[in-house]
């Protein structure tokens, strides 16, 4: 008995296809190193987030996201299926004669985000059936190599934290061979997507609802192929409505996730929702490395409905309905990694060296530090000028530390001045081996605050909820209101303000407060 495309291959066709998988491993691997320098970048602005499913799409196992990567995400991976089953397929045409059989499934995947609300997914799969019993001399094996499948989704956050989208994933179901995919064996499937995270938990819920346009009833040319062969084309005469209800949990390493999917069949003589494929996933996930390139996931299905062997009389006459194991074991491995992040440049700075000439006169430095009179904190608006020189020693606003240059030892004048402090001439001694001296500034009045004032929010002008702006300097957080909106008034000085939200990158700005004025500082924050 024959199947159009997807028939039992001949010994060397078997060395062919083991020999082409073996190839498509190594592709794999080789491609896996290419990608070590990304793990070198930092993880602010290179992090990645969620895990990708089966068809390397940002999801859970068959479940996708609606939320999307960065631009410029790629990813490979690679997924194993596995179910055996005793008594699974009954016999079209005895009825009483069941069939043991079973099923590895191995795909190959590649994913690319090439903007921010786009993915993109290409799939090969590679599936071998074997049946055995049922009175057959010789187990039957039925193998296709090549099922090329290609996804594309488009995701929109349009509020904090809920995402929604759209799906198109295409697959064209072939047979022995590669590539010998029709256009009228294409399995269609078309859904709209919407991702929910907490604000207070790492814990995000996913819905999938759409149809499927299933031509693959179009591989069996001969009416009389036995039932296991329809099996192993995954033969269907009737679409289906799809359904998807996920959840997932994400901490640092592990994310545990469960789904739960239902396909009833539509169309003359279907069997209904009660014979129609039901399971439930349960798995979960593990990410190595801080930035959560390399995943490992394994999951289990668990056949709720749709389970085989199916009953003559449940679809009509001349009519295929596929049906599911009990349980599937699904493992994958998957690199994910933007090859167009490059990390800020590392400034490496060295002291500079004065030789040492013979018979030329001593030198020194003088450091020292400017401090308020009163409080003993750093002044950082100081200004230090050694003797009648025109130009000004750099202070560090964050210390009051400041350095000159190589003097001449002995005795020096330093004028020191700030905006809100009485000058002050100090008469210092420098010498090869001195300490740091402490300059204190009195203040002339009383210091008038400054303010920073603001907004947080996201791209687009959207609201975010709880956010928050840490200053880590006075250990105080403010939390804007439900507008974005904050204000507060500070002592002048240099202060860096982290500003966070969950589900959004951090950002860090540093701010300089002067005596008596405002400055504004809106935020915009990205996902």
């Amino acid at each position: 008995m024959q199947l159009a495309r997807r028939t039992t291959p001949p010994p060397h066709a078997l060395v062919a296809t083991r020999t082409s998988c073996l190839a498509l491993v190594c592709v794999v691997l080789l491609l896996l190193p290419t990608t070590a320098a990304a793990q070198d970048a930092p993880v602010s602005g290179a992090r990645l987030f969620g895990g990708d499913n089966l068809a390397g799409l940002r999801g859970l196992a068959r479940t996708v996201a609606a939320s999307n990567n960065n631009a410029g995400y790629i990813a490979v991976g690679t997924n194993l299926e596995f179910f055996a089953a005793s008594e699974f397929i009954r016999d079209s045409t005895t009825t009483t004669t069941l069939y043991d059989h079973s099923r590895f499934d191995n795909t190959y995947t590649i994913a690319i985000a090439p903007l921010r609300f786009i993915e993109v997914a290409l799939a090969l799969h590679v599936i071998s059936d074997s049946t055995s019993g049922g009175g057959l001399q010789t187990d039957e094996l039925q193998v296709a190599v090549g099922d090329p499948q290609l996804a594309v989704k488009g995701g929109f956050a349009i509020m904090s934290g809920f995402s929604v989208g759209a799906l198109v994933d295409a697959r064209f179901a072939s047979g022995a061979g590669f590539f010998q995919a029709a256009l009228d064996t294409t399995i269609l499937t078309m859904a709209a997507l919407a991702s929910y995270t907490l604000p207070s938990l790492p814990l995000t819920f996913h819905l999938n609802a759409g149809f499927v346009l299933d031509g693959s009833e179009n591989l069996i040319e001969n009416s009389n192929a036995p039932s296991y062969e329809r099996f192993a084309a995954q033969a269907s005469s009737f679409n289906r409505v799809l359904l998807r209800v996920g959840a997932e949990y994400a901490t640092r390493y592990v994310g545990p996730f469960f789904e739960w999917s239902m396909e009833p069949f539509v169309g003359d003589g279907n069997p209904g929702v009660s014979g129609s494929p039901m399971r439930l996933t349960l798995g979960a996930r593990g990410w190595l490395g801080e930035r959560k390139g390399l995943q490992l996931m394994a999951a289990i299905d668990i056949g709720l409905l749709g389970t085989g062997p199916r009953d003559p009389g449940d679809v009509g006459a001349g009519k295929d309905a596929f049906t599911v194991p009990t349980w599937n074991l699904m493992l994958r491995a998957s690199y994910r990694f933007d090859p167009f992040y490059e990390p800020p440049a590392k400034v490496v700075t060295r002291p500079i060296k004065t030789p040492d000439v013979k018979g030329s006169p001593k030198l020194a430095a003088l450091t020292g530090a400017v401090l308020d009179a009163r409080s003993g904190k750093p002044v950082w608006n100081a200004r230090v000028r050694v003797g009648s020189d025109v130009s000004w020693l750099a202070v560090d606003p964050q210390t009051g530390q400041f350095r000159s240059y190589k003097l001449p030892v002995g005795k020096r004048t330093l004028s020191v001045s700030a905006k809100g402090y009485h000058d002050k001439n100090v008469e210092v001694s420098v010498a090869e081996s001195m300490s740091a001296i402490e300059v204190k500034l009195s203040p002339s009045a009383e210091i008038k605050p400054g303010t920073i004032r603001g907004t947080v929010g996201a791209i687009g002008g959207r609201r975010v909820h709880r956010a928050t702006v840490l200053i880590p300097e006075l250990d105080k957080t403010i939390k804007p209101n439900r507008r974005g909106k904050f204000s507060i008034d500070l002592k002048p000085g240099e202060y860096n303000l982290v500003v966070s939200a969950r589900g959004y990158r951090t950002q860090k700005k540093s701010i300089r407060v002067v005596e008596g004025e405002t400055v504004i500082l809106n935020v915009e924050l990205h996902k």
